[in-house]
């Protein structure tokens, strides 16, 4: 009696790339004295969920609309490894997807599946952007290296990621966390 056991398609790229609860972690770690970011994601407001699935492919694209003290913003969420069911059923998450069609998920994990992620906040495109990339964790290219126009520390301004972690802005923060209320995402 041969036993086969089920197990999900990862690829190479996959083990170097972080998941979500990586991501939120680094922020702490890379800033844990801050009053901003994690501690303030819940004055973001996430509207306009849409939704892009590509079943072939095993993934799943997720844009929204975030508005922030600063502005509004676009974050973009890619989930790799993503299981496509045939078939509603209790354990399943169904979204209707910008094509029109309905499909059918499991829920993802936010510490197994790997994501690429983008914000055009300025918080994420300079702090994060460049370290995400890094760890293939960007969606699409990031912006170009930031040029210092003041001195070094401790004469002028502090560096922006001085333990050089990948993360997420406020936005992307706020947006995980809806996303795990309607569902998709599971701890």
């Amino acid at each position: 009696m041969m036993l086969l056991i089920k197990m999900p398609m990862i690829s190479l790229k996959t083990l170097f790339e972080d998941n979500l609860t990586q991501l939120r972690q680094n922020i702490e770690r890379g800033f844990p004295r801050t009053k901003k970011r994690q501690k303030i994601s819940n004055t973001v407001s996430i509207s306009n969920i849409r939704y892009t699935a590509y079943p072939m492919q095993h993934a799943v694209q997720v844009e929204a609309s975030a508005r922030g003290s600063t502005g509004n913003y676009e974050p973009i969420i890619l989930f790799t490894d993503v299981e496509f069911q045939e078939a509603d059923t209790p354990n399943v998450i169904t979204f209707k997807a910008i094509n029109g069609e309905e499909y059918h998920v499991s829920p993802v994990s936010r510490r197994m599946n790997n994501v690429e992620m983008s914000c055009d906040c300025m918080d994420y495109q300079w702090r994060f952007a460049s370290q995400n990339y890094q760890k293939d964790t960007q969606f699409g290219q990031p912006p170009p290296p930031y040029q210092r126009k003041t001195p070094l520390p401790p004469a002028g301004r502090p560096y922006a990621n001085p333990m050089e972690v990948s993360g997420m802005c406020k936005h992307m923060v706020r947006f995980a966390d809806q996303l795990q209320q309607v569902g998709l995402l599971i701890p």
